[in-house]
């Protein structure tokens, strides 16, 4: 029987309908070790590619490790796009939450 993040590596794997054998050159593994971790038969990746499996499924280590059902981290994809904003646009985003922020409490009073 596999664990959860057996279950989500194959799961992922088949939605972008990639093999074990292309999986494995793409994060510098074995394929066997794709698929022993995908059937349990083997302890979780390693720190190195568990990170390559995160990011190349696009969804969080969390969500892979099954600590979380979120297949991405709302505040860590956040934060990567607020850094990528120059100042100007850094001010205009936090009046912009902040005016949201003011009409979502707004709503729950009513």
């Amino acid at each position: 029987m596999g664990t959860i993040i057996g279950k989500r590596i194959k799961q992922l794997r088949e939605e972008k309908n990639i093999t074990t054998i292309a999986l494995a050159e793409i994060i510098g593994v074995e394929r066997t070790s794709i698929s022993k971790w995908e059937t349990g038969a083997r302890s979780n990746p390693t720190s190195t590619p568990l990170k390559k499996l995160s990011e190349y499924f696009g969804v969080s280590m969390d969500y892979l490790l099954g600590l979380s059902d979120e297949r991405v981290d709302v505040n860590t994809t956040l934060m990567s796009i607020f850094n990528n904003l120059n100042v100007e646009n850094k001010m205009s985003t936090i009046a912009y939450v902040k005016e949201l922020e003011v009409k979502q409490n707004e709503t729950k009073k009513s």
